[in-house]
């Protein structure tokens, strides 16, 4: 657990959806945790326009259903500042699960950097389809 968060509360309806709980402030926040994984590939190719991404608390095919269509954030620093901010960030969507462990594939306005390979994304829990 990260320094200076709270207790992580499942939703009893859905045990996938975890949502974290700031203590000091007692507000929720509306993103889950989650990793890029790798590219999507075959034997010999790979393809680069779709990524893998691992959800936190997410473990099978059918807990995936949840965070279908749901947008993902990959913010990370850059050297020079623009527009009075050294973060930056590039946004996609969730569009299908991959496999039966609770990988997602998810597509971005751009391809993720190869740097980036192994790190943190933001899945945020909107736009709602209930």
């Amino acid at each position: 657990m990260a320094p200076g968060r709270g207790n992580s509360v499942a939703d009893p309806a859905n045990s996938s959806r975890i949502e974290w709980i700031d203590r000091e402030n007692a507000r929720l926040t509306h993103r889950t945790h989650s990793w890029w994984k790798l590219a999507r590939r075959s034997k010999v190719n790979q393809h680069t326009h779709t990524s893998l991404i691992r959800i936190d608390g997410v473990n099978c095919s059918d807990d995936t259903e949840f965070y279908l269509g749901k947008r993902i954030a990959y913010i990370y620093k850059a050297k020079t500042k623009k527009q009075g901010s050294k973060y930056r960030c590039t946004w996609g969507k969730v569009c299908r699960s991959h496999g039966t462990s609770g990988v997602v594939r998810a597509k971005f306005r751009k391809n993720l950097p190869p740097c980036s390979l192994g790190g943190r994304v933001r899945v945020m829990l909107y736009p709602s389809r209930v």
